[in-house]
């Protein structure tokens, strides 16, 4: 099971569960329920920090940002995609299906990733 997580996982969340399987120690329930809450507080406060930015990130950063937030939140697209003259609703449903299969752990730890990145390329 815990080979699974690891190949499931990316960014921070992956780093914390190679140490997890290296070490071949399973941490209790709570305690793996109390990291996933810190993610949650970590993606809650990338969430705000990205509306403050000095600059605002460029349309593929935001289409990048907006894909990761919905599957973080969401899931996997579960609606069709918009009319053809319906651009702005295009490009952020493309972004959305771009992020199709990450976990809900993966697609946080990648927005957080990449507002730590936003954060030092326009400051807050």
């Amino acid at each position: 099971m815990c080979e699974v997580l690891c190949e499931r996982n990316q960014a921070g969340l992956n780093l914390f569960l190679s140490t997890i399987c290296k070490s071949k120690t399973m941490i209790p329930g709570y305690a793996f329920f109390s990291f996933l809450s810190s993610y949650q507080e970590s993606f809650e406060k990338a969430a705000e920090e990205v509306k403050v930015l000095k600059q605002k990130p460029d349309q593929g950063e935001v289409t990048a940002l907006y894909g990761l937030y919905k599957q973080a939140t969401v899931g996997d697209v579960n609606i069709d995609r918009p009319g053809m003259f319906d651009f702005i609703g295009k490009t952020k449903w493309d972004g959305w299906a771009a992020k199709k299969g990450l976990s809900k752990e993966e697609a946080m730890a990648a927005y957080v990733d990449l507002v730590e990145e936003l954060k030092a390329k326009y400051g807050i």
